[in-house]
């Protein structure tokens, strides 16, 4: 018998992406062309918060936890999408609160640093993507994987 928690619809048009920056800072010119090469084919993208860099990450802890914490628990995100890896997220996880009713309802998206949160969220979590972070979809043309 097939398990239907490894099943989330496939995201269509007018579906809500949020593209999070829970690792280092992310290029702005990249993350627009990702958040265009999305918004092309449809879908709402909440990008990431702006806020100063603090050491070699996007923002404080507390402030990449909230982010990621936020797009996680948002009923109308259909997506959660890492704007880049690098190195970070390790030092928010054990603060992050993961369930089943995430794991239902949301597709994790994500590459490098993000392994850390897709290899914890396994155990609740259904479909998460390890591959090219949003500020490089303009040169991979991965788009076609979410539909």
């Amino acid at each position: 018998m097939e398990s239907k928690r490894n099943r989330v619809r496939a995201l269509v048009a007018g579906d809500r992406i949020a593209v999070v920056a829970p690792s280092g800072p992310v290029d702005g010119e990249a993350l627009e062309a990702g958040v265009a090469v999305l918004e092309g084919a449809g879908f709402v993208v909440q990008r990431p918060l702006e806020r100063p860099s603090w050491r070699i990450f996007s923002g404080t802890d507390e402030e990449r936890l909230g982010e990621l914490q936020a797009a996680l628990d948002a009923p109308d995100i259909g997506a959660v999408w890492l704007a880049r890896g690098g190195y970070g997220l390790n030092r928010i996880l054990p603060r992050l609160r993961l369930s089943d009713r995430v794991a239902r309802e949301k597709l994790v998206i994500g590459f490098s640093d993000a392994t850390a949160l897709l290899t914890a969220a396994g155990r609740f979590m259904g479909p998460w993507w390890h591959m090219i972070s949003s500020e490089k979809l303009p040169a991979e043309g991965w788009l076609i994987c979410l539909t």
